[in-house]
């Protein structure tokens, strides 16, 4: 599981997502403020989806557009990140 963290984009994702909790993120709007490719994206949501820590909430109607949320251990990852990030930058 390590090794997923150390893929591009992976920990960019996860702090994106914590600092905007209140407003999920379409794949759409991910792919555009991460700066990773379309295919980069599908691939590291898709390994965070597969050990839960994002998931999907699918909208309804014809123009319903698919939210990238973090899940409980998700979000505890990213705080976690979030604090690793701040020490090394002092």
């Amino acid at each position: 599981m390590i090794e997923i963290f150390e893929k591009k984009g992976t920990n960019r994702i996860l702090l994106l997502l914590l600092e905007n909790q209140d407003h999920p993120y379409s794949k759409y709007e991910l792919e555009k403020i991460s700066k990773l490719s379309n295919l980069t994206l599908v691939k590291r949501l898709k390994n965070l989806k597969n050990i839960k820590l994002v998931e999907e909430t699918h909208g309804v109607g014809p123009r319903a557009r698919t939210e990238i949320n973090l899940t409980p251990l998700g979000r505890e990852i990213a705080e976690l990140l979030a604090k690793i990030k701040e020490k090394m930058s002092i």
